[in-house]
């Protein structure tokens, strides 16, 4: 399948993070990714993804983000966060 043009962001590749990543790379789609757990990372450097070493660094350029979380406290960190999400002014 050919590459589309669109980079998504996969904040989260634990279970669900990482199911949504694998369909997202399945179907074209270049995906970077942070986990807090570096074996999760690995798992989606192994399915095709890019892992960050950080919130910013996988948010940077995408196109999309999407967290996958377990608890609001971190979707609030993520959010929150000064090193988070990047955002174009």
């Amino acid at each position: 399948m050919q590459a589309r043009s669109s980079t998504v962001a996969v904040i989260g590749v634990g279970i669900m993070g990482s199911a949504i990543a694998r369909n997202l790379i399945a179907s074209g789609f270049a995906v970077g990714g942070f986990d807090t757990d570096p074996a999760r990372l690995s798992e989606l450097a192994a399915m095709g993804g890019a892992p960050t070493g950080s919130v910013a660094k996988a948010t940077h350029g995408a196109a999309f983000v999407l967290t996958s979380l377990p608890a609001v406290a971190a979707v609030h960190a993520v959010l929150a966060r000064r090193a988070g999400i990047e955002t174009k002014k």
